[in-house]
C-alpha cells in the first residue's frame, strides 16, 4: 500500500507540475482546458488504484473457491480497459501531428471504441460476480460482504475512468 501511495503521490506531483507550467497565452494544439481535463482523468485512474490498495490493506477480502476465477477475470478486464486507453494516450502526439484527422484519427477512434467495449464487458462481469457474491452470502461475514461490494465498485472505477478518458480524446477528434 505504501509503495502504491508513493507512486500515486509522484503522479500528483507530475500532474501539478504540468498544470503549473502550461502556457496561458500561447497557441497550443489542444485547448488548455481540455488538456487539464485529460490530466484530471488520468489522475482519477491513479487515485482509483490507490483506493483499491488502501481497501485491501485495511481488510483483505475472503476469497471463496467459486469467486477466485471470476474475480481474476474481472480484475484482468478492468486492467485491459486501462491498457487500451494507455495506448490511446500514447497516440496523442501522432494525432496532434496529423491535425486530428485522416487515417490516424480513424485508427485512434477505433482504439477508443475498443476501450468502450472493454468497459462494457467489465460492467457485465461486475454484475455476474456480484450475483455470485450474493449467492455466497451465508459463507461471508457482513464485513467480508461489505469489502467485496466495495472492491467490485472500486475496480469498476478503473474501466469507467478509462472509458471517460478515451471519450475525452474522442471529443478532441470531433472538435478539430
Amino acid at each position: 500500500v505504501r509503495r502504491i501511495s508513493k507512486l500515486e503521490h509522484k503522479a500528483d506531483l507530475v500532474k501539478n507540475d504540468i498544470r503549473n507550467n502550461l502556457p496561458r497565452g500561447l497557441f497550443m494544439a489542444i485547448d488548455r482546458g481540455q488538456l487539464l481535463e485529460i490530466l484530471s482523468l488520468q489522475d482519477s485512474i491513479a487515485d482509483q488504484g490507490e483506493d483499491i490498495a488502501v481497501l485491501m490493506g485495511i481488510r483483505p477480502i475472503k476469497i471463496l473457491k467459486n469467486l477466485s476465477e471470476p474475480l481474476r477475470e474481472y480484475i484482468d478486464g478492468n486492467l485491459l480497459a486501462f491498457h487500451k486507453v494507455k495506448e490511446v494516450m500514447r497516440e496523442l502526439d501522432t494525432l496532434i501531428e496529423s491535425g486530428f484527422g485522416g487515417a490516424e484519427a480513424n485508427r485512434v477512434d477505433s482504439m477508443i471504441e475498443d476501450v468502450a467495449i472493454a468497459e462494457h464487458e467489465c460492467d457485465i462481469m461486475q454484475r455476474k460476480l456480484m450475483k455470485k457474491v450474493l449467492d455466497c452470502e451465508n459463507d461471508l461475514s457482513v464485513g467480508d460482504f461489505f469489502v467485496w461490494q466495495r472492491l467490485l465498485h472500486e475496480l469498476a472505477g478503473i474501466s469507467n475512468y478509462s472509458e471517460k478518458l478515451a471519450n475525452r480524446v474522442r471529443m478532441l477528434l470531433t472538435l478539430k
